[in-house]
């Protein structure tokens, strides 16, 4: 047999593949932490992408990624909202054992102008409400989609997991289905994880009958609605301590009178750990305990920002405690 037969026998039989193309091998994984370049604060959920691939994944809380990848080398690209990108090309086993971290610095976006009307806006909005009045009494029924990245095939599989966000109701000082991670940190958006549990709780009574997962779905809407270390009800609208200030574009009263206060029923993000925007890092919320990371100002985009992915389970929890 020819050297380079032999030499392909040898590396087939290796189970490794070495030439100009790189290195193959099954199942190479690789690691590491992405952080802000500044403070050192881990970027939970940044982006990890594979260049020129189909494969990536996202970091944790805590700022950790791990991904596999066929062979090397390949080339990482990490990307963050507000924060420049970084590429890293990996180019052997050893780095790969070692880890790729990224520091990513700040990076400020300026948006074009726009010009709001809030006349006009707010003429849209009372039409919306009154034609609500005469649609709502012939709805018989509705339909909704929750998108988590959980996936669970059957009926005795949601209970399950259902019965430990439970459990941790029972471990947590104020009764609900979250808990923070080793650190001790709650995640950007921690209301929405919070309401994507309580959905899953919910489902899961429907599908055993067991109180106590209705028990907790309802403590957990307790905590957003002001059962909490600040008495802070996270929805517009609502409790003692109403939320008034979401970052939002044109429930901007706090900003300029002119614009409308949000409408009752609107919900932020709430307690974030990583407090990176100016005004929480002036409220020195960076150090407090997890459930206190919160500051109610329309500049706090790290705490009190609005979003429809947010919201929409909120919507389901309601009408699902409703029934």
């Amino acid at each position: 047999m020819s050297r380079i037969g032999w030499c392909m026998v040898l590396a087939l039989a290796g189970g490794t593949l070495c030439g100009a193309s790189g290195v193959w091998a099954r199942g190479i994984t690789l690691h590491g932490r992405i952080i802000d370049a500044a403070t050192g604060e881990p970027l939970p959920l940044a982006s990890v992408q594979v260049m020129a691939q189909f494969t990536g994944t996202i970091a944790n809380d805590e700022g950790f990624y791990t991904l596999e990848v066929g062979h090397l080398p390949v080339t990482l690209r990490v990307s963050y909202i507000g924060y420049a990108s970084r590429e890293h090309v990996v180019t052997d086993s050893a780095q790969a054992a070692a880890g790729v971290d990224f520091r990513l610095p700040v990076t400020p976006y300026t948006l074009p102008e726009m010009i709001v009307r809030p006349d006009e806006a707010n003429r849209i909005m009372a039409e919306v409400i009154r034609r609500k009045a005469e649609w709502r009494p012939r709805v018989q029924s509705w339909r909704s989609e929750a998108h988590t990245r959980m996936t669970v095939k059957k009926d005795e599989e949601i209970v399950a997991v259902a019965r430990e966000y439970a459990a941790r109701c029972e471990a947590e000082g104020y009764r609900l289905p979250l808990t923070p991670t080793v650190a001790g940190r709650y995640p950007w958006g921690s209301n929405a994880y919070i309401l994507n549990n309580m959905i899953l709780l919910g489902l899961a009574h429907d599908f055993s009958g067991e109180d106590e997962l209705l028990a907790a779905m309802i403590d957990g809407m307790d905590y957003l609605l002001g059962r909490n270390p600040l008495a802070q009800c996270y929805v517009t609208g609502y409790g003692d301590m109403p939320l008034r200030n979401p970052h939002h574009r044109f429930w901007a009263n706090q900003k300029d009178a002119s614009f409308p206060k949000a409408p009752p029923g609107v919900m932020v993000g709430g307690p974030n750990s990583s407090a990176r925007d100016p005004i929480a890092r002036e409220a020195s919320l960076r150090g407090r305990p997890a459930q206190r990371c919160f500051v109610d100002h329309i500049d706090s985009w790290a705490t009190n920002e609005v979003a429809i992915n947010w919201n929409a389970p909120l919507a389901w929890v309601a009408a699902f405690l409703d029934e």
